[in-house]
């Protein structure tokens, strides 16, 4: 009790107002990298079956914080935009049960144990070591949990109603007034970047709870995020927002977080590498899908028009062909109902080639047996040089062909390989 009680008022155990150890920045940031220890952190991982439901839990981490970090932004910046107007709150789903002793737990590892800022080694140990049972998304999902409780719990003060005497008093106690009326600016801006911190750990957990969600459905891109090692990263970060803001509660703060802005840019590079990772992965999993589209189109084809339709980007183009005998766009409709050739190239194609093409074209039986081509150029470069010599083939061909070299495939020479198109393809 004398410990929590400390705490509550920015003490340590001892009854001394509480401040960051200088080493403890240090042995953070040497933490991420230091792959030993990230080991000896991983080996804990002994998952055991459990029936959480992620997307709830996540809505409830989210919630708390982006409407405890709304409040933080209208404190630091009173006069600015950044925390204006209510924030937006995910749907809850009733009857979701949040797993409160390991929350609780991992609690007071952040806020009471974390006091010895000297051992914030020992504090990983124990805070992995008691996560070991759950998947690697649900430990940091909890640890952001128990950071939501804390930081939530003091911020939600601020806002409360003068005649709320109870509320006051428990304000007064964790030291509100003195942060939200600072006589010290540089302790407010400190608040800002911790503020700021906490968002971008929020954003980095997002990243890996819907990499898990949507990765279930493309197993062999389940290894594009290192989600362990992301984890690792999360969590300490999570340790060093408690250990900081703790200190920032205390009356007595000779360092008044002057080394939180190195561990922030830190921390940045970190969301930086998860989000790409994440954004990559999105990226080939559109590929994939396409791929898979383009492979049952071609297999097994009902619709020519649907076909062709598949092979550009023309959501915003009605007329993405160019019919070259009348100099006009044309829809690709008009190729409904025709036997339709697709001549795939680059832009390689000689004079010899396109009148050996241009005569079999203009045979009378060609069209008579309702026969079209239609030029699809594999174009992996750009430039003015590209275009005019796109332009100059184009004007030499009675036939169809995109209008726009940049309407051409969006997925040109590997995507046509493996789905058979251009294995199919005389050309």
């Amino acid at each position: 009790m004398s410990t929590i009680l400390a705490h509550l008022l920015g003490m340590d155990h001892k009854g001394k107002p509480h401040q960051v150890d200088q080493s403890m920045w240090t042995n953070l940031l040497a933490s991420f990298d230091d792959e030993k220890f990230m080991k000896e952190m991983v080996n804990t991982h002994a998952p055991q079956e459990e029936d959480m439901d992620v997307q709830s839990l996540f809505h409830l981490v989210d919630n708390a914080l982006h409407g405890t970090t709304a409040i933080v932004d209208s404190i630091v910046n009173p006069t600015g935009t950044q925390g204006s107007g209510k924030p937006s709150f995910k749907p809850l789903k009733e009857g979701f049960n949040p797993p409160l002793d390991a929350i609780n737990e991992v609690g007071c590892q952040l806020t009471c144990k974390a006091l010895d800022t000297k051992n914030v080694r020992q504090t990983l140990v124990s805070l992995f070591h008691e996560l070991s049972s759950y998947s690697w998304v649900n430990k940091a999902l909890i640890t952001l949990s128990s950071l939501a409780v804390f930081y939530g719990d003091f911020w939600r003060l601020a806002r409360v109603e003068p005649s709320d005497k109870l509320a006051e008093s428990m304000a007064i106690l964790k030291g509100l007034p003195a942060i939200t009326k600072p006589t010290d600016p540089q302790k407010i801006q400190v608040f800002g970047v911790l503020n700021e911190m906490i968002k971008t750990t929020l954003n980095m957990t997002q990243c890996l709870v819907d990499f898990e969600h949507d990765s279930k459905d493309v197993p062999e891109l389940s290894t594009m995020i290192d989600v362990a090692s992301s984890v690792y990263q999360i969590i300490i970060i999570i340790l060093a927002c408690s250990i900081q803001f703790t200190s920032l509660l205390s009356t007595v703060d000779d360092n008044k977080g002057k080394d939180l802005p190195t561990f922030a840019r830190k921390v940045n590079m970190i969301h930086h590498s998860i989000k790409r990772h994440y954004e990559d992965f999105l990226q080939k999993k559109e590929e994939i899908k396409e791929y898979q589209r383009l492979q049952r189109l071609f297999n097994a084809p009902t619709d020519n028009v649907e076909l062709i339709k598949a092979l550009f980007y023309i959501k915003d183009d009605p007329q993405p062909l160019f019919l070259g005998s009348k100099k006009t766009k044309d829809k690709v409709e008009s190729l409904r109902r025709k036997n339709v050739l697709l001549l795939i190239s680059d832009l390689k194609l000689t004079s010899h080639d396109l009148s050996i093409l241009a005569k079999i074209y203009n045979e009378r039986k060609f069209h008579e047996e309702r026969y079209e081509i239609v030029w699809v150029p594999i174009i992996e470069q750009d430039g003015e040089e590209v275009i005019k010599q796109f332009q100059n083939l184009q004007l030499q061909m009675p036939w169809y062909s995109v209008h726009s070299p940049n309407l051409r495939t969006g997925w040109p020479s590997e995507s046509l390989r493996r789905s058979g198109i251009l294995g199919k393809t005389p050309w």
